[in-house]
């Protein structure tokens, strides 16, 4: 088996062999996937030779060679190699291996190497003519930690420098607010490369793929981790036999050039299996490990501790526990698929800085209460008899790229709280709204897919700022009340419905890039006052729209734009052919080979082909007031809610509504419609300043992690309206030369990127 715990090298099939060989070789070093010489092949045996060798996963003290058999059936192959460009003249000495791949280990950095392998028939002994190839290995550099002291998993430090790698090194203590006042020392490392002049265009990449690196060449070129990928964890970072070798690399696209030593020593936390029972997780440091699925009773959290089940692996809870319990208790980590009958599943009471990673559960909600700074991130709760995540009177926490489905009561239920984030949310189903919000203070929302719930997209938004909002068949879309100073962005809504944004007794509040597409009553507003409508508002057909009472609300009952509304109204022709819209088949999907499937049979809610698709009702012709709402019953349909590529009014049009915007190209101008005064301002306390149609990335060190577009942060071309924005990896095509705002609400120094693919 191979001696990589993670098994990211090929195999050797037989160890001794291998240890023979290595203990002969002593000294000698493998290299690069830079092939610096040619493959040759000499002799004059009738035995055919292998055929394309390669040199894969090449460092500093391991390589790996692969080759394909001849068309003859060979028994065995002859491994020799030599230090240098000159490929030694035969196989002979060489060590046998019967696989065609071999490993060497325990190499010198920086040197190049020449290798020859041979068929080899055990019985006779004869030999083909060579397969040889050259080779060099990687420079060597040195992993180290940020925070000295305070880098193992479930340790922070206050987030107190000038950037998030110079702070003090102060352990956390709750005097820096927010829910990135405290860094995450276990995710923060560094490589500092002292032979680069700048950082040019080499990048960094950990081996294990979990990790988010930057460079900066203020002074010696380093590069730093910036935390976890989406959907990274310590899943992939360990198992029940201890920490997986992980190491980084340096260079430029297609040539390494740099990367350390192969190290499972990161962390020290040890690892321990999960207590059965109701054994409490009382050790702090310590990482506790499901193999297998069990039933156990609640398990109580202490300090610092982290749970993590194995891919797979589901933890039930008894009859009448929870499955994870803290109270008052900081720094812990959830990173679990869990089940539970009875009670939340996951329950936390009056605690900070903790995390909800990577987690799914089932049947029941995950809840926290009076609870503060903290994060969930990457979860899916399905199927909850109750509310899908529910936030009690808690401050300061971060939930982003989070889905809820067919819950019995609302997706994401808030009561109470100041100074939260909500960042890309996908509500599917559920019994009542989507989000709804009961008496907490202004919020920032950013990106929420909402389909098919039984009540609103949106519930009692309770000011602040929402942005880059899909509301799709849900019963209603967006709903305030007796608020004030709200601002909402990028709304999308699709359907046949009445009351998609209804506002009763708003005030003071703007309305920006509105697109609404049902026939029914669009826009309904209620003794609101001194309201603005701006940039683009798009309306189906003849629209319909209620103004009544209020003074200066913006809008009067025909739609007309009024009073301080300096937007342009337009009118939509084919809202219809907009989207993609019913899927007959999806290959990731349990369901997905037939067209429409039971709703008491499903238990695939959220796994699609790709993160646009949604369940819905069916049996009627798109759109129809009989697709509104939540499907309870009968037949489910897939439906995907990307925007066509050819015939969407709502695609490619976010500058002025109408005209397809300017093409975003690497290294030109960046499209007006990301233009630096392209800008709106909320009334929170403090302000921001955001671009119109951007969205900010997440987790790279470099914002407020909020999802609006601000000063000096990477961030994503919105080319459309609402959530959909396209699809790809961003970073493949590079940024556009970004136009700094110089008027009275500008945004300066962002780096833009921008989705590959637009369209469906």
């Amino acid at each position: 088996m191979s001696p990589y715990k993670n098994g990211t090298l090929p195999k050797v099939k037989s160890i001794s062999v291998f240890l023979v060989f290595l203990a002969a070789l002593a000294s000698c070093q493998l290299g690069d996937n830079r092939m610096h010489g040619k493959i040759s092949s000499s002799g004059a045996a009738t035995l055919e030779p292998p055929v394309n060798l390669v040199v894969t996963n090449t460092w500093i003290d391991r390589l790996a060679l692969n080759w394909q058999p001849p068309s003859a059936t060979v028994s065995a192959y002859r491994v020799t190699y030599a230090m240098g460009s000159v490929a030694p003249e035969s196989c002979a000495g060489g060590v046998v291996v019967a696989s065609p791949s071999f490993i060497l280990d325990a190499l010198v950095s920086d040197q190049e190497y020449s290798f020859a392998i041979c068929s080899l028939d055990l019985a006779t002994g004869e030999m083909s003519p060579l397969l040889a190839v050259t080779s060099h290995t990687l420079k060597a550099v040195s992993l180290s930690e940020v925070y000295v002291g305070n880098s193992n998993w479930n340790t922070y430090v206050d987030n107190d420098g000038l950037d998030p790698y110079s702070g003090t090194n102060t352990a956390c203590s709750g005097a820096v607010t927010g829910f990135l006042g405290c860094l995450h020392g276990g995710e923060i490392r560094k490589v500092e490369v002292p032979t680069l002049a700048s950082c040019g265009n080499y990048v960094a990449r950990d081996s294990l793929g979990v990790f988010n690196w930057i460079c900066q060449d203020s002074g010696t070129v380093t590069f730093y981790s910036t935390g976890l990928r989406l959907a990274k964890g310590l899943r992939d970072l360990l198992d029940g036999d201890g920490w997986f070798e992980n190491h980084l690399i340096v260079g430029q696209p297609g040539q390494d050039e740099f990367a350390t030593l192969m190290s499972s020593s990161w962390w020290t936390n040890p690892i321990e299996p999960l207590p059965p029972g109701s054994g409490a997780l009382s050790t702090p440091g310590t990482i506790y490990y499901l193999a297998a699925d069990r039933t156990d009773d609640t398990h109580e959290l202490a300090d610092g501790v982290a749970v993590v089940t194995a891919p797979g692996v589901v933890l039930t809870g008894g009859a009448t526990s929870y499955v994870f319990h803290a109270f008052g208790k900081n720094y812990f980590w959830i990173e679990a698929d869990v089940s539970s009958t009875a009670n939340p599943s996951i329950s936390v009471f009056v605690g900070s800085h903790f995390r909800i990673i990577n987690s799914a559960v089932r049947n029941q909600p995950i809840y926290v209460s009076n609870a503060s700074r903290f994060r969930i991130i990457n979860t899916k709760v399905i199927d909850s008899l109750s509310n899908g995540i529910e936030l009690n009177s808690s401050n300061q926490f971060q939930v982003a790229h989070v889905s809820t489905a067919n819950s019995a009561q609302r997706g994401v239920y808030v009561s109470g709280g100041t100074e939260n984030s909500f960042v890309n949310i996908t509500n599917i189903n559920n019994g009542d709204s989507g989000i709804e919000f009961i008496g907490s203070s202004p919020v920032t929302v950013s990106g929420i897919l909402s389909s098919s719930n039984k009540g609103y997209a949106l519930r009692y938004f309770p000011g602040g700022t929402a942005s880059h909002l899909t509301s799709f068949n849900d019963f209603r879309g967006f709903y305030a009340s007796s608020k004030a100073d709200i601002l909402l962005n990028q709304f999308l809504r699709y359907g046949h419905s009445s009351l998609v944004l209804n506002l009763n007794s708003v005030d003071s509040s703007t309305f920006s890039q509105i697109a609404i597409s049902d026939p029914g009553e669009g826009i309904t507003s209620t003794t609101s006052d001194n309201n603005k409508y701006t940039n683009n508002i798009l309306l189906a057909g003849a629209p319909t729209c209620t103004s009544s009472g209020g003074t200066n609300p913006g809008l009067d009952s025909s739609c007309n734009l009024t009073d301080a509304s300096d937007g342009v109204r337009r009118t939509v022709l084919s809202p219809a052919s907009s989207f993609f819209g019913e899927v007959s088949f999806d290959a990731t999907n349990a369901h997905g080979g037939v067209s429409l499937t039971a709703y008491a049979s499903i238990t695939d809610w959220l796994n699609f082909d790709n993160i646009f698709r949604v369940w819905g009702r069916s049996g009627y012709v798109y759109p129809s007031v009989n697709l509104t709402d939540q499907c309870n019953a009968g037949d489910c349909q897939i439906w995907d809610l990307r925007l066509k590529s050819g015939a969407s009014d709502y695609l490619n049009k976010s500058y002025d509504g109408l005209n397809s915007n300017l093409a975003f190209v690497a290294g030109q101008t960046c499209p007006p419609a990301v233009d630096g005064d392209y800008t709106l301002t909320d009334e929170q306390a403090p302000a921001n300043t955001f671009l119109v149609n951007a969205t900010e990335i997440l987790f790279d060190f470099e914002g407020d992690d909020d999802g609006l577009c601000e000063n000096n942060e990477s961030c994503i071309y919105s080319p459309n309206f609402g959530f959909y924005q396209g699809e790809g990896d961003y970073r493949l095509q590079g940024t556009c030369t970004f136009q700094d705002g110089s008027g009275g609400n500008p945004v300066t120094g962002v780096k833009m990127f921008a989705y590959p693919v637009n369209g469906a």
